[in-house]
């Protein structure tokens, strides 16, 4: 069938337009177009093994009270008329474009006009001036749709609840707890596809209706445009994602490595193309295939991506036959020392982080880049140990590079990244300044994050320097 429904329920939170109060999935909960399914945790697609990112070196951020000066749009009168913004996009961090960033920053949505067989699309109603009822709450609740490219409907009208709680004041956007995708299966027609929406306010009795057509197309490998620059994609891809030319754009990836490619720091490219394979499980199978008809250089640049996407997987995936999953044995054992999910202790794992964060913009990438910040007290040891060696003070110096030297090269360039990317991409430097205004980290940490944003500090209390 046609439309689906994942669930995020999270405690009642309260948006106003634009401001970045948390808001996370605790759990999944899949709706067929005809009736409810039991709740359970949320699945990972066959042969997708591996979690999404959970950050571990900084503490999950708690919000703050939000400063209701920041908070409190127009309040809802009499005269207000109830209000819809009706998004349709492929962007998997739609959450925390809305939810991590501050009230002045507008959620950069791309509005999807198509998708492959397979391809999610997610449907957010972000609704403003709705009524509460006697006891302070409001009760919104979405009908949608679906209209197969014949004009027949698919499946019966799927009706969920948006918001149904107290709400702490009028005049503030809600953000809703039920978001609901859309993809097509194998027996489903190409063509366009049209969601038929209606946002109810069940206190008012006031509704708003939404079309929005969208076309599934088969995927067939496109040619890379002529004026192509592999290097812009990779960065860029987050605000825009085009994951059909992820498969062609590999090899141009590749390609502009240095001379010695096989040498080359594939770091970012692995953990770029490990959240794009996350985001879009449609396009594995189609990798995989690929993989059977590539020449050498293409098949060794699939292999890495394939076995490092795979590295904690146990089985193959069950569409998967026995011989390519041998075939990438040898790259799925490897010893990655890329787990972007531990405490960060090699440059790698940094490396990889900024490649998941362009690949779909979550704040989730950040937040564990923020880690290696926490190596302040080593300011200095680098220096300490070159002194020692190079005078003969302490001919006790290791030879080696001390621990404590390491903490403070993953300090630096951590500052240096996040300092040199919070210039070049809005998306960053708004989460950034999310963290330092809601995430609870240590004081230290925010000093950093102050000197990076270039934050006035007080007098009193000036940032360490890195």
């Amino acid at each position: 069938m046609l439309h689906r429904a994942r669930w995020f329920f999270a405690a009642p939170a309260v948006f106003a337009l634009l401001a970045g109060c948390a808001h996370r999935a605790d759990h999944a909960f899949r709706v067929s177009p005809v009736a409810e399914t039991r709740s359970g945790s949320a699945t990972i697609p066959p042969g997708d093994t591996v979690t999404a990112p959970v950050p571990v070196a900084v503490p999950e951020a708690v919000v703050a009270p939000p400063e209701p000066s920041k908070l409190v749009l127009t309040p809802a009168t009499a005269v207000d008329a109830f209000e819809v913004r009706f998004v349709v996009t492929t962007q998997s961090a739609y959450g925390d474009l809305f939810s991590r960033t501050l009230d002045n920053i507008v959620p950069d949505y791309v509005e999807a006009a198509q998708v492959y067989r397979g391809q999610r699309a997610y449907v957010i109603p972000l609704i403003r001036h709705y009524r509460l009822n006697a006891d302070g709450c409001a009760d919104v609740v979405l009908e949608l749709e679906t209209r197969k490219p014949d004009g027949t409907r698919d499946g019966d009208v799927l009706r969920v609840s948006l918001w149904d709680g107290p709400v702490v004041g009028m005049g503030l956007i809600l953000y809703p707890k039920t978001n609901v995708s859309f993809w097509t299966e194998a027996n489903d027609a190409p063509g366009p596809y049209t969601l038929v929406a209606r946002v109810i306010d069940q206190v008012s009795k006031e509704s708003r209706e939404f079309t929005h057509s969208i076309v599934m197309r088969d995927y067939v490998p496109p040619p890379l445009p002529a004026d192509f620059s592999a290097a812009l994609w990779y960065s860029t891809y987050y605000a825009n994602p085009t994951p059909e030319l992820a498969l062609p754009a590999l090899t141009a990836l590749y390609w502009s490595q240095p001379a010695d490619r096989r040498q080359a720091n594939m770091s970012p490219l692995l953990g770029f193309y490990d959240q794009v394979l996350l985001d879009n499980p449609w396009l594995l199978p189609i990798f995989a295939g690929r993989l059977a008809m590539a020449d050498t250089d293409e098949a060794y640049v699939l292999s890495l991506v394939l076995g490092f996407h795979w590295r904690k997987a146990t089985t193959a995936p069950p569409w998967m036959d026995g011989d390519t999953w041998t075939r990438l044995a040898e790259f799925r054992v490897h010893d990655w020392d890329l787990d972007a999910d531990a405490v960060i202790t090699e440059a790698g794992q940094l490396e990889a982080l900024w490649g998941r964060f362009f690949a779909n913009g979550s704040y989730s990438a950040i937040r564990s880049l923020l880690g290696p910040l926490a190596n302040y007290p080593d300011l200095g040891a680098g220096e300490r140990w070159r002194q020692a060696r190079s005078t003969g003070t302490s001919p006790d110096a290791p030879s080696e590079i001390p621990p404590e030297v390491k903490r403070e090269q993953l300090l630096r360039s951590t500052v240096w990244a996040l300092r040199n990317n919070s210039r070049q991409h809005p998306l960053l430097q708004a989460y950034l300044n999310w963290t330092l205004r809601f995430g609870r980290i240590p004081l230290p940490q925010k000093m950093f994050l102050t000197r990076i944003l270039g934050v006035e500090t007080p007098a009193a209390t000036a940032a360490p320097s890195p």
